[in-house]
């Protein structure tokens, strides 16, 4: 988590294939938001290190983060930079 006026966690997950697409990110996700807003913190970001990752993308929208940016910086992957999201601490 970042300290100081912007306090934001960073949100990192992953799901093996065999429990991809059931709802269970749906469902983790959705609680660490609402963990969060009881902090009273006022965002949280997700990067996405795929622009490719639909999946991830779709899921993050779902929960009412909206895209930020692009991070060339901190890639992780051959296709470029990550999808930064801040998401819905605050609402």
């Amino acid at each position: 988590m970042v300290a100081g006026s912007s306090a934001a966690p960073y949100l990192g997950y992953h799901i093996g294939a065999p429990f991809a697409r059931q709802g269970y990110m749906r469902e983790a996700l959705g609680r660490c938001c609402a963990g969060v807003r009881s902090l009273r913190l006022h965002r949280v970001e997700a990067n996405i290190h795929s622009p490719q990752n639909r999946a991830s993308i779709a899921l993050v929208k779902r929960l009412a983060f909206d895209e930020k940016g692009i991070r060339a910086a901190i890639s992780r992957s051959a296709g470029g930079g990550a999808i930064t999201s801040g998401g819905p601490a605050g609402r």
